[in-house]
């Protein structure tokens, strides 16, 4: 009988990933934070990794975590760079707005905060794209 061997994905100094002109990332305190300039008027990521238990789901371990989850917690299926993955939207107000977006890969499970404002016309213009660029 022959299995596939399971993938692990890449540590937080390993995630490859291109910014625009003038943003930096760097990996401390256990996340890899993303920012664009700094006068650009603020939002970031921040991707957090940790060990995904056997045979626990992406969803489930995401609501497990002290992440609040409800019956109006809505998992759109999106891409998440090199990974399928779920957008949450948990809370917004009118100045400020916080996404969550999970995937997994192997033994690894990855959780990217964004959180911006519409005012952040930089980040709000560029994220995407660093999120689409990402590689684990």
């Amino acid at each position: 009988e022959f299995s596939m061997p399971v993938v692990n994905g890449a540590s937080l100094e390993e995630i490859k990933y291109t910014l625009p002109s003038g943003w930096r990332g760097s990996v401390s305190n256990n996340s890899l934070y993303i920012y664009p300039p700094d006068d650009s008027g603020g939002g970031y990521l921040v991707v957090n990794d940790t060990e995904l238990p056997e045979g626990m789901g992406r969803r489930e371990f995401f609501c497990s975590g002290g992440n609040i989850c409800n019956s109006s917690t809505v998992f759109e299926p999106i891409q998440v760079g090199n990974l399928s993955g779920y957008r949450i939207v948990t809370s917004k107000s009118e100045s400020w707005e916080a996404n969550y977006y999970i995937a997994a890969k192997g033994d690894r499970f990855y959780m990217i905060v964004v959180g911006k404002s519409p005012k952040t016309t930089e980040f709000n213009n560029h994220y995407q794209s660093v999120l689409d660029s990402l590689v684990f």
